[in-house]
């Protein structure tokens, strides 16, 4: 909105002149930009064009901003990368040292069993040398170094199928311990993670719980899936002895000190907290007394993928740069290839193309011309209704000025994420 004359309204006194845009995060409105001047008609086409692009800058700093806090909202202190690289690192060694120990526990058994008479062992001895063997071929098969990583060896899983396979671990594994399944067989409760890490968390769960209930006469373990809201949950219930208050509020947030010979410290827990946040999902205590506990895994919803923006074949762009010195050629060709049909030109390439050719937009890098401001002029005298897309790796205030009072529609810097970039020339196509 532009207003030539606004010194008759009373909040307006001191302003002859007011011109104010509004602030997008997609379709949303999410503030206005105002600037006022005590001159009449101060503001031209020049200043609304700057005034615009500001706005379109400022929208997207906020959705960042906004997406930031999310991210720690959602995945706590460790940052998702961090805490996937340092597992990553991490399960490398422990698979080494954790095989190599395994082998030497079967190498061991198997010289035993020979150095043995068949008919010298006693049964007991037999059955004890028989699960320590079938220990340590369960911890060679553990699979530690899984995909670690929010973009590769993630796929979509069913968490009831994860359950399902573990409660028949469990089922053959602890005949002391009631077992119980409560799984609805009519759902599909699909989240997007790497499996063979959600197998460790999950894990870790029923190893406390069971560890909980030792000496307890009546040993009952329910394990659940459950949907709640946008959320897909993996309960473990135990009737074990539940967590002491004094210490409570500290579990999943740091390591707990016990007297000499206590079992457990909380670091499993804090691993298994660690690994889920690590996908965007939480653990949490959902009820603890003298009773039992229930322990919670809980994970986003997997919803289907949005499907990619479509736009009429007829946008057409072009790419002004010099393909050997412009580094970011692949992310400007990948993220406006999925708007438009693409071309790309040095400058006298793109100066003889436009007059052959009407473009929708026209992306010009700031290094690959003579004259920013010259090659602008250029444009506009062979295309007046071009939009010109200047694009740099040091935006400075001055040049922003300078390219915009010559025509180009927006001036953009080159470090922009291709989601970002996709938003901005989205706008620019359908402006």
């Amino acid at each position: 909105v532009r207003i030539n004359e606004c010194s008759h309204l009373r909040s307006y006194e001191a302003s002859h002149s007011e011109l104010t845009v509004p602030i997008r995060v997609g379709r949303e409105i999410i503030g206005v930009i105002n600037a006022e001047h005590v001159a009449l008609e101060a503001f031209n086409e020049d200043d609304l064009r700057a005034l615009k692009s500001l706005a379109a800058q400022a929208g997207i700093a906020i959705q960042n901003a906004r997406q930031f806090e999310e991210l720690k909202r959602t995945r706590g202190i460790v940052g998702a990368r961090t805490a996937v690289a340092w597992m990553g690192m991490a399960s490398t060694a422990w698979r080494h040292t954790i095989g190599n120990h395994a082998t030497t526990i079967q190498d061991r058994v198997k010289l035993l069993r020979q150095d043995i008479a068949p008919n010298d062992v006693p049964d007991i001895v037999n059955e004890h040398l028989l699960t320590i063997d079938q220990l340590a071929t369960d911890i060679r098969n553990t699979p530690i170094t899984a995909p670690l990583s929010n973009e590769e060896g993630v796929s979509p899983i069913d968490v009831n199928e994860i359950v399902q396979e573990r409660f028949k671990q469990l089922k053959k594994r602890y005949d002391n311990v009631a077992l119980s399944l409560s799984l609805d067989p009519n759902k599909v409760f699909s989240i997007r993670v790497s499996a063979e890490w959600l197998k460790r968390a999950f894990d870790i769960l029923i190893e406390n719980a069971l560890e909980a209930m030792n000496s307890e006469p009546q040993k009952k373990l329910i394990i659940a899936t459950r949907a709640v809201d946008q959320k897909v949950e993996i309960v473990v219930d135990d009737t074990g002895r539940g967590i002491p208050d004094n210490i409570k509020s500290r579990i999943l947030k740091e390591p707990i000190e016990k007297p000499e010979g206590a079992k457990g410290s909380g670091v499993g827990l804090l691993i298994a907290q660690t690994i889920v946040q690590a996908y965007g999902g939480d653990i949490y205590i959902e009820k603890t007394s003298s009773t039992g506990t229930t322990m919670v895994i809980s994970f986003p919803h997997e919803t289907p993928r949005i499907q990619k923006y479509v736009v009429p074949s007829t946008y057409k762009a072009l790419l002004v740069l010099d393909q050997q010195q412009c580094s970011s050629l692949r992310k400007f060709k990948d993220v406006l290839s999925q708007l438009a049909e693409i071309s790309i030109a040095t400058e006298d390439q793109a100066l003889g193309a436009i007059l052959q050719d009407p473009y929708h937009a026209i992306i010009v890098d700031s290094l690959s011309v003579g004259s920013l401001t010259d090659f602008i002029d250029r444009v506009l005298e062979r295309q007046v209704d071009a939009k010109v897309i200047v694009i740099t790796a040091s935006p400075t205030w001055r040049m922003t000025r300078e390219v915009l009072q010559a025509g180009a529609y927006d001036y953009i810097n080159k470090s922009l994420s291709p989601k970002e970039l996709f938003t901005v020339f989205k706008r620019v196509l359908e402006d």
